[in-house]
């Protein structure tokens, strides 16, 4: 004589319902993470494009000057700081991290053709540590034809 079974009926569903939430908890860690970085790519890359906007509209007697050009890069510097600090970015770029280049140089001197400004930050995030991941470079960037 076999012993009587015992009834199982719901375990599966149970499980089904510990399994989803953890499955839908991590796709929505991802999907968090991932509008995070494009906040911070989206304010990168428009403070960039500030930035060299500035430059590109600065009259040629200030933007050729050696002495004036590295205090406009300066200042186009503090734009993306400023815009940052506005979007309350969970990283600001440090120092080396913002550059302002003329036709692929230091500004001053000659009047370049088109001028550039890069900013990087690091982000990191836990989800990212928990993955092995440590932190991600993000990059914004943006080139504008000299103007005047």
């Amino acid at each position: 004589m076999s012993a009587p079974r015992r009834k199982q009926g719901g375990v599966v569903a149970i499980e089904l319902a510990i399994v989803l939430d953890l499955a839908v908890l991590l796709l929505l860690a991802v999907l968090l993470m991932g509008g995070r970085m494009m906040w911070h790519y989206t304010v990168l890359q428009r403070a960039a494009f500030d930035a060299a906007r500035y430059m590109a509209t600065m009259p040629r007697p200030e933007l050729g000057n050696p002495l004036l050009a590295p205090t406009l890069a300066a200042r186009a510097s503090q734009l993306v700081l400023d815009a940052v600090g506005e979007a309350a970015l969970d990283t600001r770029p440090g120092a080396g991290q913002i550059s302002v280049r003329c036709d692929d140089l230091p500004c001053g001197g000659a009047l370049p053709q088109r001028i550039g400004v890069t900013v990087q930050i690091q982000l990191s995030d836990p989800l990212f540590n928990l993955l092995g991941a440590g932190s991600i470079t993000l990059s914004g960037s943006s080139v504008q034809p000299y103007v005047n």
